[in-house]
């Protein structure tokens, strides 16, 4: 907490990470572990933040227990610091690389979309209060309106696939993957003033169906941003609030469906955020140093090896 409070101070753009590590380590600084596997968090300040509620309660009484060993907590911060380093340097790409990568650890895919989107909130909230005055609430309102509608159908598909082999379910997000890795590296928009009111609806369905699917909701929203003549501060704003706004909802739905487990991932997403926060920031920094077009395939080349590292065990 004095590291981030003083960066808080050196960087108002940094406030958010202070909040989230003052409010990680009242939690960790009482982890008990239990028969080596099992982790029981408690919480015995009196603390309690905002949508975190109900975790901090529960967590209080010590009802919540975390069925993560300790390799896939390590792994699970290991891969968001990596794809929030990827979301630095390339501006896409956090969600993409850390759902299949969290996944290949072993952690169900309830846990993994809420640790993803966790994640991806904390550091859209952070782009937010940073371009507060950039951003076209207008638009992020009707984003929402339309993905919330197709991410019900979205979680339903998951609902009906969640039980099948983690193969299987590893093959087919390396396959959704695949595609939108080339549906980003090879659809070139042309940018307009304005957008006819069915590629809107196309666009935000799709992110919403992949936000419920499988939390990969960015593609279809970069591409709608690409295709309009924004300023990169407008663009950035609108994808950073656009993220932002639909995890309530998204975490909810994924409640109603799957129950504890997405509470176990908003706790350990909350836990390993500020992972994610260091690796933009280090992104951010290096990103500035090289060309986009170099940065953008090389983020198009890791992606598609992990989309091929998922499919391949399902095929032999």
């Amino acid at each position: 907490p004095p590291f981030a409070r003083y960066s808080a101070r050196r960087n108002p753009h940094l406030e958010p990470l202070a909040i989230v590590t003052v409010f990680v380590c009242d939690i960790v600084f009482e982890m008990i572990i239990e028969a080596g596997e099992l982790i029981t968090i408690q919480s015995g300040s009196g603390a309690v933040y905002s949508i975190c509620f109900k975790i901090s309660a529960d967590c209080r009484r010590g009802r919540i227990r975390i069925r993560m060993d300790v390799s896939q907590i390590v792994s699970a911060a290991l891969i968001v610091l990596l794809g929030g380093f990827l979301q630095g340097t390339a501006a896409f790409g956090f969600a993409l690389l850390s759902v299949p990568l969290l996944l290949m650890t072993g952690v169900p895919m309830p846990m993994t979309m809420t640790i993803t989107s966790v994640c991806a909130a904390v550091q859209a909230a952070s782009g937010v209060h940073h371009l507060r005055q950039s951003v076209p609430w207008k638009d992020v309102g009707v984003s929402v309106a339309v993905r919330t509608l197709t991410m019900l159908l979205g979680i339903w598909v998951l609902r009906q696939l969640v039980n099948c082999p983690a193969a299987r379910i590893n093959f087919w997000i390396g396959f959704i993957l695949l595609l939108l890795v080339l549906l980003l590296a090879l659809w070139r928009p042309e940018p307009r003033p304005k957008l006819h009111a069915g590629w809107n609806v196309i666009a935000f369905s799709a992110s919403g169906f992949a936000g419920g699917l499988c939390s990969m909701d960015g593609p279809p929203l970069v591409l709608w941003v690409m295709a309009h003549d924004w300023t990169v501060e407008r663009t950035r704003a609108f994808l950073f609030a656009a993220f932002m706004s639909i995890v309530p909802i998204q975490l909810t739905m994924l409640y109603w469906v799957f129950g504890d487990p997405v509470l176990y991932g908003i706790v350990w997403g909350t836990a390993i955020s500020p992972a994610a926060l260091l690796g933009s920031l280090v992104g951010l920094r290096i990103g500035s140093r090289f060309s986009k077009p170099l940065l953008r395939l090389i983020a198009f080349v890791t992606l598609t090896i992990i989309a091929l590292s998922a499919m391949t065990p399902y095929l032999w």
